[in-house]
């Protein structure tokens, strides 16, 4: 499928391949573009494409979800032989959403609500991220004290759903 990029944020990720040619043990190698937390429109549907119409809004899920069969699980989300847009982990690197189209799979989309503007739905990969690591504390937040280390985009979306969810 073809994606229309309307808006993409700017991970702590995409700015130390930026600064440092790394992000961790993963080195860049040749010309790679960053982003994976993007959001558009679809452009064009691939063949036998069926759910989705020309124009919808959506946000792209920036790991391939299925990889080769056989492949074996590596963490949460990540799994051997899998991708991630923006990422040199493998070679090729794996090119990231940061342009003007983008052609992912179409199980990589997700639908936006109704009424969610673009620009606001450049925050869903950031607050998946958060939400996952607040999920994984389920129970214990409702009254706790909480601290988050980091104010970023991660970090203040995880300050904001930990009170609505009853931190002090």
């Amino acid at each position: 499928m073809a994606v229309d990029i309307a808006y993409g944020g700017i991970c702590g990720s995409d700015l130390h391949y930026w600064q440092h040619g790394r992000n961790g043990s993963f080195e860049v190698k040749e010309p790679l573009v960053l982003g994976h937390e993007v959001v558009g429109r679809v452009r064009e549907l691939g063949e036998g494409v069926t759910g989705w119409r020309v124009g919808d809004a959506m946000a792209i899920h920036p790991a391939t979800p299925f990889p080769e069969p056989g492949a074996s699980p590596l963490g949460m989300h990540l799994t051997q032989g899998g991708t991630y847009l923006g990422s040199a982990s493998t070679m090729p690197h794996t090119q990231g959403g940061l342009v003007e189209v983008l052609h992912v799979q179409a199980r990589q989309l997700l639908r936006l609500p109704k009424g969610l503007d673009l620009r606001t739905a450049a925050l869903a990969e950031p607050l998946a991220i958060a939400l996952h690591g607040i999920d994984r504390a389920a129970g214990r937040i409702e009254g706790a004290r909480c601290f988050v280390s980091g104010a970023g985009p991660i970090g203040l979306l995880a300050a904001a759903v930990l009170k609505l969810r009853g931190a002090v």
